[in-house]
Parts: C-alpha cells; sequence; structure tokens
C-alpha cells in the first residue's frame, strides 16, 4: 500500500535530516517545510459533512477490506498558511490476517483542493507519528 512507502520516506527524510523543497507524487509537485508536508503555523478548520465523508470514502478505498471499515467518532481537519489542508481521524478496520487491528489514527492530506492518493494509517510502531502528523497539520486528535 501507498501509505508503508510514504511513511518509510517520511522515516528517511527525518532521520537523514535531509532540507528536501518538495515532495512529488504522481506528476504533482508538493512543497515541504521542515517538518515534511506538515507546515509551521497550520491551524484547525471546521470541516464539512461532505468533507468528513469524503474522508471516510478516501480512506475506506485504501483498506485491504474497505467493507469492515468503522470509524471513530471524530475526524477533524487542519490548514497551514501554505495551502495544505490535514485531515484525521481514526478508524478500525480488518488487516491482512482477517482480525481488526483496534481504532488506528488515520492522516490524509489535500493540497489546493487536491487529495493525494495515498492515506497514511497507524499501526503498531507509526501509530505516534501518525498523531504527531496530525498535530503539526492543525488536525490535532
Amino acid at each position: 500500500m501507498h501509505h508503508h512507502i510514504v511513511f518509510g520516506l517520511l522515516a528517511t527524510l527525518a532521520l537523514s535530516g535531509c532540507a528536501a523543497t518538495s515532495y512529488s507524487h504522481n506528476g504533482h509537485v508538493y512543497p515541504m517545510g521542515p517538518h515534511g508536508y506538515e507546515h509551521e503555523g497550520a491551524v484547525p478548520m471546521a470541516l464539512s459533512a461532505a468533507e468528513q465523508e469524503n474522508a471516510r470514502r478516501i480512506v475506506t478505498a485504501s483498506l485491504k477490506d474497505p467493507s469492515s471499515a468503522t470509524f471513530g467518532p471524530r475526524i477533524v481537519g487542519g490548514r497551514s498558511p501554505d495551502g495544505f489542508s490535514t485531515i484525521c481521524g481514526t478508524v478500525n478496520a480488518k488487516n491482512g490476517f482477517g482480525g481488526f487491528n483496534g481504532m488506528q489514527p488515520f492522516k490524509i492530506i489535500n493540497w489546493e483542493g487536491t487529495f493525494r492518493d495515498d492515506v497514511d494509517i497507524g499501526t503498531g510502531d507509526t501509530t505516534i507519528l501518525v498523531l504527531q502528523m496530525c498535530e503539526r497539520g492543525g488536525a490535532k486528535l
């Protein structure tokens, strides 16, 4: 899945101290700040019911068993001054072995009205990373 690749990229950049200024994915170039694409100055933003439903749809489509998805009570958003929106919430769904992981945080990035086509879902060691990215993006759970 795409989220494993993104976590590897983010971990590599964070550990190496690399000062990348942009991130390219599927022909789109996204600017990056000191913490990746979760930029300084991000503030919470209200999400409409339609935006929350769109987030559920995007996360559900990324799962191994989409029909098993159950979402937590809150889906929150944040916006940074450079045009990024971060949308975060929690989801429980079946994993590749058919078992449930329990509620896990997820993060989606929207830049200038376009959602990236990958979803970051925290499982195990990556749970704290996803929560930190949500907070940096203004969408603290």
